[in-house]
């Protein structure tokens, strides 16, 4: 799909995707003018369906499943009982199944994890990691282009709101999902049509490709932590930030005890924070940082 428009291919957690398209600064310049495509169907994609579907998640997850209506999304955590991350995930209710998405580096985790503790609840996980597409649009004119790829007005979507869409087959998912800080929209569909979805946005609508390369750049800048890049085992969610994707009002799930005795505290060891940099390159992953001394 992408190999057709020159992409440069690169490695990621065992999936080959387009790390750039011969020009990341262009591709960059695309999603800040504009609007850039994406495909992002590396991330983990999963279904949770059931009857106890919400309250299982809900005391899963760090943030308030058993009340998200249908057409609502939020972000979330899976802690460990330590209250450190074995992922974030974004959840999204559906009439009939809550599906969710995560980092590729948590995905086989996020699946054992969750498989593990569903005893006597009526829960049935799905992996469609492999079967869904995940196509995004990112960038302020984001929308107008999915609108005219879907066939519907998107204006009333808050951020995570999402949409189902019936078409022959199966139905896809339009969700407003931002995950360069220019503000986007993703489309989850049948891994079997999203080439000509593609092709519609690069080759019929003109719409730039954008690579890995030049998202990470993007994300960077707007403060989005990756998991397996900025967050792991190791981290708790507040150091990065992820206020978003935590419930104060909930009660008990994974690690709930270690996240409440933390904020209470108001005191972190470490924080993600954002550095302006001289220069046109960004240094490389893990870098020492100093302003005189070590940072």
């Amino acid at each position: 799909m992408q190999a057709g428009r020159g992409a440069r291919f690169v490695e990621c957690y065992g999936w080959e995707i387009a790390g750039d398209y011969g020009d990341p600064r262009r591709e960059y310049d695309a999603v800040r003018g504009g609007a850039g495509a994406l495909d992002a169907s590396y991330a983990g994609k999963l279904a949770v369906s059931g009857r106890d579907r919400a309250k299982y998640l809900h005391n899963m997850l760090s943030n308030d499943i058993k009340n998200l209506p249908a057409g609502k999304g939020c972000h979330a955590t899976l802690l460990t009982h330590q209250g450190r991350m074995e992922a974030d995930l974004y959840a999204y209710a559906l009439a009939d199944e809550i599906r969710l998405e995560c980092s590729p580096a948590a995905t086989e985790r996020v699946v054992a994890t969750l498989n593990k503790y569903i005893i006597a609840d009526q829960v049935t996980l799905a992996d469609q990691t492999t079967a869904l597409a995940l196509l995004s649009l990112q960038g302020p004119g984001s929308r107008e282009d999915m609108e005219k790829t879907v066939g519907v007005g998107l204006d009333g979507l808050a951020a995570l709101d999402h949409r189902l869409l019936e078409r022959p087959g199966a139905p896809w998912l339009v969700a407003r999902r931002d995950r360069t800080g220019c503000g986007g929209y993703d489309l989850w569909l049948p891994a079997a049509v999203a080439t000509d979805v593609w092709r519609r946005w690069t080759d019929v609508m003109k719409i730039e490709p954008v690579g890995h390369r030049a998202l990470d750049w993007l994300r960077t800048e707007a403060g989005i932590p990756w998991y397996g890049a900025d967050m792991d085992e190791t981290t708790l969610p507040m150091e990065m930030g992820l206020d978003d994707a935590i419930s104060m009002t909930k009660g008990c799930y994974r690690g709930q005890e270690i996240v409440a005795r933390v904020i209470h505290r108001g005191h972190l060891n470490r924080r993600l924070a954002g550095i302006a940099l001289e220069g046109a390159e960004p240094p490389a992953r893990g870098a020492e940082v100093r302003s005189g001394d070590a940072v």
